[in-house]
Formats: C-alpha cells, sequence, structure tokens
C-alpha cells in the first residue's frame, strides 16, 4: 500500500504550537505523538508507525511550508560545514552536513555526486574504524582481521613482507623483510607459512578465509623450488642468532635494544629466505614488533590522558 507520508514529513520540521518560527524535530515529533496516544488511547491497541500516519493524514500539520528551492550554491556552502566537521574528528555532524548538501543540491546536478561521495567515503571511514577496533580484539596470529578500506588494496600471502596492527582509528603497516624495488607489498589473514607447515593448510584456508591462497608457500611444486634455493646462515648470522636468544630472554635489555638487534639480523641475513632459523627469527621479531607497539599506544594514550585532565584543569 501506498502511504502519502508528505503531511508527517512538512509537519515534523515545524513546531506544533507558537509562532513557526524555526524547525525543530524533535520537539515537534514528541508533541505530536504525544497528542496521537492520547486522542487514540483505548482505541487503537497498535502504536505503530502506520497508524501515526493516519493519524496525521487525518488531522494534517500545524502549518503549510513549501519545500523550498533548491541551489548549488547553497549546497556547496553545506558541504563546506561538512568538511570543516570532518577535519575536527566531528563525523556524526560532518554526515548531517552531507546529507543536507545533498537535499539542497539541484537535481542532476554535479553537486549531487559530490554530496554522495563525500558522505560515502564518510561511512567508509567509519566502517573502517569500527572494524580496526573489532579486529584489535583477536588475536592477529590466528585468525584474519579486516582492513578496510584502504588496507584492503594489499594482498595476502602466506610469506609477508609486512605485518598490520589495528588500534581503533588506524592501522600500522610495518616492513618485516627488505622489499625490492617493484616488489608486491603483502600481508598475511592468518598464519604465515614458517608457523603452519600442515599438510592440510589448504583446506584450513579455505574454510577459514574462503579463498585458496596461491603464494609460493601454497604451491607444492613453488615451494619445493623455493626451498631449494635458500641459503645457509654464515658464521656472523650464527652469531647474530645466539646472541639474540641470549637477550631475549634476559627481562633486564630493553625493549628497544632487542628490537634494534633483530632489525639488524633480519637486514643482514635477509638473502637466506626461507632458512629455518632466519624465519624463526622473522617469527620472533614479529612478536617483539607488536610488544612494542602496545607499548607505545600505553604511553600515547597516557600522554592524551594528561593532556585532557590539564586542558580541562585550566577551564
Amino acid at each position: 500500500m501506498d502511504v502519502n507520508i508528505r503531511p508527517l514529513q512538512t509537519h515534523l520540521l515545524t513546531r506544533t504550537f507558537g509562532q513557526y518560527k524555526k524547525p525543530d524535530g524533535e520537539f515537534a515529533m514528541m508533541t505530536y505523538y504525544h497528542e496521537f496516544l492520547t486522542e487514540t488511547a483505548g482505541l487503537n491497541k497498535q502504536f505503530d508507525l502506520y497508524s501515526m500516519w493516519q493519524y496525521v493524514l487525518a488531522n494534517g500539520p500545524r502549518i503549510d511550508i513549501s519545500e523550498g528551492v533548491k541551489r548549488n550554491s547553497k549546497a556547496v556552502a553545506i558541504r563546506q560545514e561538512g568538511n570543516r566537521f570532518f577535519k575536527d574528528h566531528s563525523w556524526s555532524k560532518a554526515v548531517e552536513k552531507y546529507n543536507e548538501s545533498i537535499c539542497w543540491a539541484e537535481t542532476g546536478s554535479e553537486e549531487v555526486g559530490i554530496g554522495f561521495a563525500n558522505r560515502f567515503m564518510l561511512h567508509c571511514f567509519n566502517d573502517y574504524m569500527q572494524l580496526a577496533m573489532q579486529a584489535n580484539l583477536f588475536c592477529w596470529d590466528l585468525i584474519t582481521g579486516p582492513l578496510f578500506p584502504i588496507a584492503s588494496i594489499i594482498n595476502h600471502s602466506c610469506d609477508p613482507n609486512v605485518v598490520t596492527a589495528a588500534r581503533l582509528s588506524y592501522i600500522k603497516l610495518i616492513v618485516l623483510k627488505p622489499i625490492a624495488k617493484g616488489e608486491q607489498i603483502f600481508i598475511s589473514y592468518g598464519p604465515v607459512w614458517y608457523q603452519n607447515k600442515d599438510d592440510r593448510k589448504q583446506e584450513q584456508t579455505m574454510s577459514l578465509f574462503r579463498f585458496q591462497c596461491g603464494c609460493v608457500a601454497c604451491n607444492p611444486i613453488r615451494l619445493k623450488r623455493w626451498l631449494r634455493s635458500q641459503s645457509e646462515l654464515d658464521e656472523q648470522g650464527k652469531r647474530d642468532s645466539n646472541a639474540i636468544n641470549l637477550l631475549l630472554n634476559n627481562d633486564a635489555v630493553p625493549l628497544a635494544t632487542k628490537t634494534n638487534l633483530l632489525q639488524q639480523f633480519v637486514k643482514r641475513n635477509a638473502y637466506t629466505h626461507p632458512n629455518e632459523a632466519f624465519c624463526s627469527g622473522l617469527q620472533v621479531y614479529t612478536a617483539v614488533l607488536y610488544h612494542a607497539l602496545m607499548e607505545e599506544w600505553d604511553t600515547n594514550n597516557r600522554a592524551w590522558a594528561m593532556a585532557e585532565l590539564e586542558a580541562n584543569e585550566r577551564k
């Protein structure tokens, strides 16, 4: 059934009594709905939206207001207000202004498309923040984490050269090993190949992530050829590996020192990849990176909280 809701829409932009000087949708809805409940109490047991429409159609709006003339200049001005709200991180106010700019834009004009584009990207940005926050609740080494919309352009490999870490409103991409010029950037949606050497790896990947991985670690023929091409650690690399094992078990060694040592180990011995000892170093380096990031975030959060307290005290 087609229901004409124009009277209700018009009324929601006016006050229900008084001088009708300015729109007040929330006030109008509250008052009109109160009248509806009062007058239909005992007669209408189901206070649904359709019944409310019927009541408005029967009683009409309190004042007749013309729709107004659409103007692109007005749409531009309002959209720019939305941009300022976006710059100030006032997301909800920004989307309100983008919606309003669409309403003011002339039918078929470029301003309509720009308004929708602004609103779409803001919604994507909000989705991105929510998904990043959700991903941060999970263990990144065991299951996939959603990266949307910008980070999703990076493809998956079970032998990644970049690791990701999400924290509320942003995602960090950290280079795990040297990346040659022209080499594609890869992240892993789940466990890396040297943590998951099970023969049923492809079956697990399909059941968890709903795709069949075709990276070098998942193609049996390419994997054998790749493993045959590996080099062994030289004497310096072996000494570095032993030193790393000693330092990592020493809680007195600062985290920054451990991180720097692992970075140097990866940089000097990347040519041996996919050597097992080198991959073990990568695995440890990844864990240390996450630990360092958590400390960095905690420090930043404490600094932010202190700044907020000081700002409130000055008010």
